[in-house]
């Protein structure tokens, strides 16, 4: 667990590195909050709700824009279930295949890339606002973070 923790950091360094356009205007982060309510496709009061009540944030998403359109998204929860499975999604339009997994602390992190047509299943191009939702797989109520709004140029 360690080894995939320290890899997936290392490749994140990298690849935030390997390109000036993310250090710009393009990489947004934005806190998951501990909110069981599914709300809005993109969580216009989330920002606001983290605000007033900072010990249900769990964690952050960073997410970078390439200058092809792609989004390159790091989760990391701090705060979740220990030994947990996490769907990771983007609001309405699709589940990432590749899940979040905490370690027995409930920390946890993830990489994933999105390209500019966006999910496989046909959803279209991401918008520049949006928002992610993320549940254990099984799904125990109490258990779902929201994030922020995220708001990032085309």
């Amino acid at each position: 667990m360690r080894r995939s923790f320290v890899f997936a950091l290392f490749l994140a360094i990298a690849l935030i590195g390997s390109s000036p356009l993310l250090l710009a205007a393009d990489n947004v982060k934005v806190p998951l909050v501990l909110y069981d309510n599914t709300g809005s496709c993109d969580n216009p009061t989330m920002a606001d709700f983290a605000a007033d009540n900072p010990d249900l944030v769990g964690g952050f998403v960073n997410v970078h824009r390439d200058e092809d359109g792609s989004l390159l998204i790091i989760v990391h929860l701090k705060n979740g279930t220990p030994d947990t499975v996490y769907e990771v999604n983007i609001k309405c339009l699709g589940t990432f295949e590749n899940r979040l997994i905490t370690n027995s602390q409930g920390v946890g992190n993830a990489i994933f890339t999105l390209p500019p047509e966006g999910f496989p299943t046909g959803t279209g191009p991401i918008p520049s606002v949006f928002a992610f939702d993320m549940f254990p797989h099984s799904i125990p109520s109490g258990n779902i973070y929201q994030s922020a709004q995220v708001i990032i140029g085309q």
